[in-house]
């Protein structure tokens, strides 16, 4: 495996190079050589997906990683980015990343809110109570999504019990909205006043 971490260098043309690493064996990949990837961007594009699955292994295990492999996430497939913020890979730290992910993908992650709201929420090790990835995707959404995520906001609160992956977290990210006059913020006043007597 030696020849990996060269295979984007100069000494080898990029169409060799591409070929080496369409074929590269994730299961051969060192956690050495796939965090020499996360610094390789040139090489990005001709990843395999069980490449970028071996990659996401190995980052998600890195403590400290939460600034690092942001730009990574603008490469990989779709499936697997969104998988990553699914499971809680991407945790609560990864601020940059989920920023790369609304610029990258906005519906999905609203199709992804929708599915998180209606799963039972997965206990978070590093951060107990918090609201897990939904959340996460909520609070790090940019402001022209505000207005629809208020609008959900108003079916969740109005029956709770279809939407258990909403929790208390709901209330203070509301509070923050019309605090900064995000889009939406008169409606999340209302549904202030109205669900959680929030004068």
């Amino acid at each position: 495996m030696s020849w990996l971490p060269h295979a984007g260098s100069k000494a080898a043309s990029p169409a060799c190079a591409e070929r080496l690493w369409r074929a590269a064996p994730a299961a051969a990949l060192s956690d050495e050589l796939c965090r020499h990837v996360e610094n390789r961007p040139e090489v990005w594009p001709w990843l395999t997906e069980e490449v970028w699955v071996r990659w996401l292994e190995v980052w998600s295990a890195r403590e400290g990683r939460w600034a690092e492999g942001a730009d990574a996430f603008r490469y990989m497939p779709e499936r697997l980015a969104l998988e990553a913020v699914r499971s809680g890979q991407v945790d609560p730290l990864c601020h940059d990343i989920r920023r790369v992910l609304w610029e990258r993908m906005p519906e999905a992650l609203i199709e992804l809110v929708d599915e998180l709201s209606v799963a039972p929420p997965r206990p978070e090790a590093k951060r107990p109570g918090g609201g897990g990835p939904l959340s996460d995707l909520v609070y790090s959404a940019p402001d022209e999504y505000s207005k629809s995520l208020v609008e959900r906001a108003e079916r969740w609160s109005a029956e709770p019990s279809i939407y258990p992956g909403v929790g208390d977290w709901l209330r203070r990210w509301l509070m923050r909205v019309v605090e900064q006059r995000s889009p939406g913020w008169r409606e999340a006043f209302e549904l202030l006043l109205a669900k959680h007597g929030k004068r």
